[in-house]
C-alpha cells in the first residue's frame, strides 16, 4: 500500500525506470496550484534500495519539471509489483475508460514485470468486466494499423474490426476518413459489407475505393452501399416503398415487410381517435386489399 509521505528530487525521479509510464491523459491542473504544491503526491516504488520508480504521476512529474520545480511530495509504495500496478491504475481514477495505447502499455508493463494475467481486480479496473488483459491487448495489437486506429478512436468495436481483417488497408483508410458521419451501428454494418466486397467477393481495391467515394457522397451512405451489395434486395425495397407511397401515404396506416422479404406475411399497424379516422384507415386497407397482389409478388 501507499504509505509514508516524503519528498524527492524531480531530476532523480525523471531518471527512474519508466516501467509505470502508462497513461497518456493530459494533466489539466492549474499552473498556480502546481507551483504552490497543491497537487496529489506522486506514488513512488522502491524495487531495490536507492532505485525509485514512479508508479503513478509521470504526466504530473513532467509538468512540474517544465515549471522548474525542484522537489515534489511523494508517497512511498511498499507493495509487490502486482499491487504497485493496481495502485497505479486506481490512482488514475477512470476505471474502464482507458485508451488502447494505455492498455498496450499496461500489458507491456505486466510482461516486463513477469506478472500473471489472472487478477480479476485488474481486468475490472481496465475493462469494467472480467477479461484476460494480455489476450485482449494481443487481439488489438494483431490488427493492421488502420483497424487499430478505428478501434482506438471508438469508431468500431474490437470484434467488428477483427471480422474485417483482410480488407485492404487503402480501403480501411478511406472508410475511416468518411465514417465519422455514420452512427456506430451503421459503421459496423458498412465495415462488414466492405469485407464481403473485398474478401468474399474479391473486388479490385481500386473499384472498392471508387465505390466508397460514390457512397460517401450520397445522402445515406449505408443504403447506397447496400444497394450495390444487394441490388435485388434494394429493388424490392424500392418497389415496397413505392407501394406504400401510393396506397398508404398520409392515411395513418403503416405497412411493414418481412426482413429481406424472406417470409410469407406483411404487417399493418394503425391507431385512431375518432370514427372518421377509423373510416379513413379502413378505406386505406381496402385499397391495399384490392392491390395486394403487387405486395405478394415481392416475397
Amino acid at each position: 500500500m501507499a504509505g509514508e509521505l516524503t519528498s524527492a528530487a524531480v531530476a532523480m525521479l525523471l531518471e527512474s525506470p519508466r516501467t509505470f509510464d502508462l497513461f497518456s491523459r493530459e494533466l489539466e491542473q492549474d499552473e498556480a496550484l502546481l507551483r504552490r504544491g497543491l497537487h496529489p503526491p506522486l506514488l513512488v516504488w522502491w524495487e531495490h534500495a536507492e532505485r525509485p520508480a514512479v508508479v503513478w504521476g509521470w504526466q504530473l512529474l513532467q509538468r512540474l519539471a517544465a515549471l522548474d520545480i525542484v522537489a515534489v511530495p511523494v508517497s512511498l509504495v511498499n507493495d509487490d509489483a502486482a499491487e504497485a500496478l493496481e495502485l497505479a491504475i486506481r490512482a488514475e481514477g477512470r476505471p474502464g475508460r482507458f485508451g488502447w495505447d494505455e492498455l498496450s502499455a499496461v500489458a507491456a508493463c505486466m510482461r516486463e514485470l513477469g506478472l500473471e494475467d489472472n487478477d480479476p481486480k485488474l481486468s475490472a479496473l481496465l475493462f469494467g468486466r472480467p477479461a484476460s488483459v494480455l489476450r485482449e491487448v494481443r487481439r488489438y495489437e494483431e490488427l493492421p494499423p488502420p483497424l487499430q486506429r478505428l478501434v482506438a478512436s471508438g469508431a468500431v468495436d474490437l470484434k467488428s474490426a477483427e471480422r474485417a481483417t483482410g480488407v485492404p488497408e487503402a480501403v480501411l483508410e478511406r472508410f475511416g476518413a468518411g465514417a465519422e458521419q455514420l452512427s456506430f451501428s451503421r459503421r459496423r454494418e458498412m465495415l462488414a459489407m466492405l469485407y464481403e466486397f473485398c474478401v468474399v467477393g474479391r473486388r479490385e481495391t481500386e473499384a472498392v475505393l471508387a465505390l466508397l467515394d460514390e457512397v460517401f457522397a450520397a445522402p445515406d451512405p449505408l443504403s447506397a452501399l447496400r444497394a450495390h451489395r444487394y441490388p435485388r434486395l434494394r429493388e424490392l425495397e424500392r418497389q415496397f416503398e413505392a407501394f406504400c407511397e401510393c396506397y398508404a401515404s398520409g392515411s395513418g396506416v403503416e405497412l411493414s415487410a418481412p426482413a429481406k422479404f424472406e417470409g410469407s406475411a406483411f404487417g399493418v399497424q394503425f391507431q385512431f381517435e375518432s370514427a372518421p379516422q377509423l373510416a379513413r384507415r379502413i378505406r386505406c386497407l381496402q385499397a391495399i386489399e384490392r392491390n395486394c397482389d403487387e405486395l405478394f409478388r415481392l416475397l
